[in-house]
């Protein structure tokens, strides 16, 4: 049953988050911005491009590239290529097929022309490159109008253009029959200046594999010398192929809004039905009440369990490397393994070896000794010396085993039912914050966004609040638990303060032989050193201290037990843990340019 409530509280909590989470891909390591497209329209038909944009890189890149689709024209004509790296000089980039640094190289077809710029760059680079050149054939002369059907941007650049903007100049002014239309994902918006015979496209960011499409009428008399001539009428057409297009578009926003208006609905009825079913589990399953021991103020007993095990039990979450180097120091206490000063390295530097007496239950010890040593002792040098070359992590599962061992012994401290009672807690107090945000998105898209939202956060408030009044009360441990947690808690405020008692009447070293592990646990060995030091002298310290030396160190003597294997232990597990004016609509006209983009290589 305890099980069954514990997968019951996992599966709502994986399908709440999955319901939020968007699955992220790895983009390239490099940015496009300041994506500028200007186009000088001829009285021939053709248009003179000027393409301009910024990269910024994240990595190492030999050099970038651009396609430019000619499907649909009459070719293209080079003219210059440019680039100014890190906003330095602007050079001319020679085309040829050397494939050296700060050259191009061009292939030129009927489909497509594509420019490869050789420039070696780095990561934090920034490159801004200009490309000139001439499309023939881009403008249609029919009876009555005259057309441009482009899609300026194409749909292959694979990453988003920031700050893209996109004009287009007329061979002539005051174009009183200009007309124009936008297509493309970007909630873009374009602007129709026909006093001065241009429209503006300014983009904004446009998503990645995405197109800007470019649809515009007007007089044949701009184009005289246009040679691609159509003798038929198309004006109307063009003009009923564009309505239908804004038909559709409006018709796709209608069936959105009634999506959004059903999520919102089901949302919060979903919304509401999880947070009802976990608020009855918990009111109904109850929690165990205890009577929370007067706290001690300071306690002089040594705690009944072991380092690591006080450690756990006192922060409420798993042993760490200092209770490691706390377990060490017990066992040669008890003299059921030997510290020892040994040296290594040509240059005879120090380290602790730690050899094995007795057989004793602590597997990552046993395990560094038997897989990293020869089987009867160990160094902490050799542990370091292994962590390094550790790819598979062993070092690191060694450690996570050991961890469920103290959390094993930890739980008989524990009271299962109000573990998992907090446990529910935890998880209502993550998905009522999750699920009130989901609200308030979907408000945000329709007209009741202020209401969805004054629901969401007044429904937050009131739980997230009675949790955190029930948290309290709700003990993790039993009552032994209990005790142990106020003798330990009492214990370690004894070491916060030794400096206002004398140790050397608490106790001789042989006692505090048996309280330095516990200082090592609780991260205060150099607290208690020091007051060590104030009442003992430096003989006593050397001649009864034996696990003294191999943790504070007497007279320049340190050697780094704690340090050198909570580094090695991080080592491991840190490497094992181990992308006219108006918006745009949907749709196409079906302009060229489609299969136009760039990136880098």
């Amino acid at each position: 049953m305890k099980s069954l409530s514990k997968q019951i509280w996992l599966l709502l909590l994986l399908f709440t988050l999955g319901m939020v989470w968007n699955e992220t891909t790895a983009n390239a390591d490099y940015k496009i911005s300041d994506f500028k497209v200007n186009v000088n329209i001829n009285k021939d038909g053709s248009a003179d491009v000027n393409r301009s944009m910024t990269y910024k890189f994240g990595d190492d890149y030999h050099g970038i590239y651009f396609v430019q689709d000619l499907r649909g024209t009459d070719g293209a004509d080079l003219k210059k290529i440019t680039v100014s790296n890190n906003g330095g000089a602007i050079r001319t980039i020679p085309v040829n097929n050397s494939e050296q640094n700060l050259t191009a190289k061009m292939n030129l077809n009927s489909d497509q022309m594509k420019l490869k710029l050789f420039n070696t760059v780095s990561s934090g680079d920034e490159a801004k490159v200009s490309y000139n050149y001439k499309i023939n054939g881009v403008v249609t002369s029919y009876k009555d109008t005259a057309e441009l059907n482009w899609k300026v941007i194409g749909s292959e650049w694979d990453v988003p253009l920031e700050n893209a903007q996109v004009v287009i100049n007329l061979p002539g002014t005051n174009v009183k029959k200009l007309q124009a239309w936008s297509h493309g994902a970007a909630n873009g918006y374009t602007t129709v200046n026909r006093k001065n015979g241009k429209i503006i496209i300014d983009v904004g960011d446009n998503p990645e594999n995405s197109f800007v499409e470019s649809h515009m009428v007007f007089p044949t008399s701009l184009v005289p010398d246009n040679k691609k001539i159509v003798n038929e009428d198309k004006l109307k057409d063009i003009q009923n192929q564009e309505d239908l297009l804004v038909q559709q578009e409006n018709q796709a926003k209608e069936r959105t809004r009634k999506m959004v208006d059903y999520a919102k609905i089901f949302v919060s009825i979903f919304s509401g039905i999880i947070i009802l079913i976990m608020m009855i589990w918990l009111l109904r399953r109850g929690y165990h009440p205890y009577t929370i021991p007067a706290p001690i103020e300071h306690s002089f007993d040594v705690p009944t369990v072991a380092p690591a095990v006080a450690q756990a039990i006192l922060n409420k979450k798993q042993a760490d490397s200092d209770a490691i180097s706390a377990e060490i120091l017990r066992l040669a206490s008890e003299g059921q393994l030997n510290l020892k000063q040994v040296q290594y390295g040509k240059r005879n530097k120090d380290t602790t070896e730690i050899s094995r007496l007795k057989n004793f239950d602590m597997s990552f010890i046993n395990q560094c000794i038997d897989e990293i040593g020869d089987g009867q002792k160990v160094t902490i040098q050799q542990i370091n010396n292994f962590t390094k070359k550790d790819r598979k992590g062993r070092v690191a599962k060694w450690y996570r085993a050991w961890q469920k061992e103290i959390d094993h012994t930890v739980s008989q401290y524990k009271d299962d039912h109000n573990v998992t009672y907090r446990n529910g807690l935890v998880g209502l107090a993550i998905i009522t914050p999750i699920l009130a945000m989901i609200m308030g998105g979907l408000g945000l898209a329709g007209t009741s966004s202020i209401l969805y939202g004054v629901i969401g956060l007044i429904v937050t408030i009131g739980i997230e609040s009675w949790i955190a009044i029930t948290w309290p009360r709700v003990s993790l441990y039993n009552d032994e638990g209990l005790e142990q947690f106020n003798q330990i808690r009492g214990f370690k405020q004894m070491l916060k303060d030794i400096a206002h008692f004398n140790t050397a009447e608490i106790g001789d070293l042989i006692l505090w032989e048996e309280i330095l592990p516990y200082a090592t646990a609780f991260k205060l060995s150099d607290r208690v050193a020091d007051q060590l030091r104030t009442d003992f002298s430096t003989d006593d310290l050397k001649s009864n201290a034996f696990l003294y030396p191999y943790y504070f160190g007497i007279n320049g003597t340190n050697l780094g037990l704690a340090s050198g294997l909570g580094a090695a232990i991080s080592h491991s597990v840190s490497a094992s843990s181990g992308g006219s004016s108006g918006g745009f609509t949907g749709g196409s006209s079906g302009g060229f340019g489609g299969g136009s983009g760039g990136g880098a290589f």
